[in-house]
């Protein structure tokens, strides 16, 4: 029988360069103990994790079997593992090997290979002649790796995991004795039936106890979702309506922040922000319980990539976008930020970013604008925002015209409406970029509908000398595509 591992969603590339990372990422119930304080960590991480897989195998039972995830921590940082006498000395000394809190006592490759439990076997002694330990350069590299990002990521001072795992065992205690309050009120307020055929002082009311309840037995919960949510095993669902659900802006808040700091450390940026990644970054998108805060570093975090990384490499971080339908989740949050100027100046800016890049996202964004009747939204920013968020709302009209967008002229002839084409025609003065930003759209519009633009009179040929101070080349564009 041959067995398969699978699902590297969340993995992370150890290079040359990069022989340490501080990123937290896995499953809470095979995490090793450097990963659960965040302290700096290399491969000797994932042979933790193998080794508690393989205890698991061996015993029916992972080595700290509970269902909390506060009690897990606790127990994965300072609690000893029990070893059954069935394992026999030499599976006991190969999963002890695995299974040190000590990274530094930890198993290696090279004694993992050649441990007797297993060197036995030709597949591993290829495997052994294959493996090349770090040569002497590369241990110093990597000790001075580990040294400089435990300055940068202190473990005791920035302990996500511990932290969320803590509020969240207090939350649940909090839920439990409001849940037994709720119960021992519904029991005073129910009916008492009394036992007849007794004595008077034998009527007693008849209540079941709370304690005889049969106790449920729960999943050990295992998801990568379990470290932002504090065990819950939601499916993020990636829909165009903003998701009613438990969400703490405090924790986002903390892991959002970690991930900034997480993007500008890693030069291979792309790596960081793969498909997996960018749809659970979407969640705050699609819950109207995410404070404007959290949304907008959720931007910011989405935005970082197309400045760090290389050019080549855009095309696969688009595709990771386009695949976790970011444009329509961006569309979305101008919806739940209220309005907030500086969060919508935000938002517009990376979705022109994307748009811009990527001609597919600007055929994504108009078919949503419609889809999603988001043209109200984007009319009410025209109308009433600062004019940054205008020209940002311009810019993506322009980007979605030039893509040959089948919804472009009926976008734009709602929102530029007579009223917003006043105010920008009244106070072209004080904004020339808006102005001249409404005469390039117009004038694309016109190659595609000429009616519609010479039906909203914003200017005729005989006014154009209205517009000093405008730029010659668009006055010039505008005039040719309504001559």
């Amino acid at each position: 029988m041959t067995c398969k591992l699978a699902d590297f969603g969340f993995a992370r590339n150890l290079s040359v360069k990069t022989l340490v990372l501080t990123s937290v990422k896995g499953t809470p119930l095979y995490m090793a103990p450097e990963l659960v304080e965040e302290k700096p960590y290399d491969y000797k991480a994932d042979l933790w994790s193998a080794g508690g897989i393989l205890y698991e195998l061996a015993t029916g039972m992972p080595p700290f079997p509970t269902n909390s995830l506060f009690q897990l921590i606790k127990k994965i940082r300072s609690e000893g593992i029990a070893w059954p006498d069935h394992l026999g000395d030499k599976c006991s000394s190969f999963l002890q090997g695995l299974l040190e809190k000590d990274p530094a006592k930890r198993s290696g490759w090279s004694m993992v290979l050649s441990h007797e439990f297993i060197a036995y076997d030709p597949r591993v002694q290829d495997c052994l002649r294959l493996h090349v330990d770090l040569t002497e350069s590369q241990e110093l590299a990597k000790e001075i790796q580990r040294h400089h990002k435990a300055k940068r990521h202190p473990g005791g001072s920035s302990q996500t995991l511990i932290n969320i795992a803590t509020r969240h065992e207090e939350k649940q205690k909090q839920i439990k004795m409001q849940q037994q309050q709720q119960q021992f009120l519904l029991n005073l307020q129910a009916p008492q039936p009394f036992l007849l055929n007794q004595r008077r002082n034998s009527m007693i009311p008849f209540c079941s106890s709370p304690y005889q309840q049969p106790r449920q037995q729960v999943e050990t919960q295992r998801r990568n979702s379990d470290v932002l949510h504090g065990g819950s095993n939601r499916k993020i669902i990636a829909e165009s309506n903003a998701v009613e659900e438990e969400f703490s802006n405090e924790e986002w808040e903390i892991f959002l922040d970690k991930s900034i700091t997480e993007l500008v450390d890693n030069k291979n940026s792309s790596e960081v922000l793969d498909a997996t990644h960018v749809t659970m970054m979407l969640k705050p998108l699609k819950t109207r319980t995410a404070s404007s805060s959290v949304i907008l570093k959720t931007a910011k975090t989405l935005t970082l990539p197309f400045v760090l990384i290389p050019t080549d490499k855009k095309p696969d971080l688009i595709k990771s976008y386009l695949a976790s339908r970011v444009v329509s989740h961006l569309l979305v949050s101008l919806k739940i930020v209220e309005m907030e100027e500086r969060y919508v100046v935000q938002i517009l800016r990376l979705l022109n970013r994307l748009c811009y890049t990527s001609r597919a996202c600007a055929l994504e964004a108009g078919v949503e604008v419609v889809g999603l009747k988001l043209i109200d939204v984007l009319k009410f920013i025209m109308e009433n925002l600062n004019d940054e968020a205008k020209l940002q709302i311009l810019d993506l009209l322009v980007i979605i015209v030039k893509s040959g967008s089948k919804e472009a002229v009926s976008i734009c002839n709602s929102i530029l409406s007579e009223q917003v084409l006043n105010t920008i025609k009244i106070n072209h003065g004080k904004n020339m970029p808006l102005l001249e930003k409404t005469l390039l759209l117009l004038a694309l519009v016109a190659k595609l509908d000429k009616n519609i633009v010479i039906s909203k009179q914003f200017y005729v040929l005989s006014n154009l000398n209205e517009t000093a101070g405008c730029d010659r080349k668009y006055l010039d564009f505008y005039a040719k595509a309504i001559a």
